[in-house]
Parts: C-alpha cells; sequence; structure tokens
C-alpha cells in the first residue's frame, strides 16, 4: 500500500518571481483588462474602474529589482 504522508520538500503555489511576470505586473496590463471589463460590464466610467479596480487589486508579485506592482 503507498504511502499518505504528506511529501517533504514542496513549496504549494510559490510565488511567481521570473521578470516576464514583473513585466507584465508593471506595464499594467492586467489593469488595463479588468478596468476594460468594468467600463463594459458593469457602467463605470473609466476613471472609476480605475479607483474601484486599485482599491481591490491584491499585490501578486514581490519587490523585484526595487520595482513594485
Amino acid at each position: 500500500m503507498a504511502d499518505l504522508a504528506p511529501r517533504q520538500g514542496r513549496r504549494g503555489k510559490a510565488p511567481d518571481d521570473r521578470p516576464a511576470r514583473a513585466r507584465y505586473w508593471n506595464t499594467k496590463q492586467l489593469e488595463k483588462h479588468k478596468v476594460r471589463n468594468l467600463v463594459r460590464c458593469c457602467g463605470m466610467d473609466k476613471a472609476k474602474a480605475t479607483v474601484y479596480w486599485r482599491s481591490v487589486r491584491k499585490r501578486r508579485i514581490k519587490t523585484i529589482g526595487g520595482i513594485t506592482s
């Protein structure tokens, strides 16, 4: 029978701090998509949607090379 003990050395969902991920956040690509969807689906104007998104978003990457998301 297989051993049911938890595996050692696994980090679960490790943070992705590769350069491409940092560029994705710092160019605000995700923010642009989210704001566009809030404007389209919720009837907000762009400025109001941007303020709303920035108030509810999570910071998902650590500081990479002195740049934060």
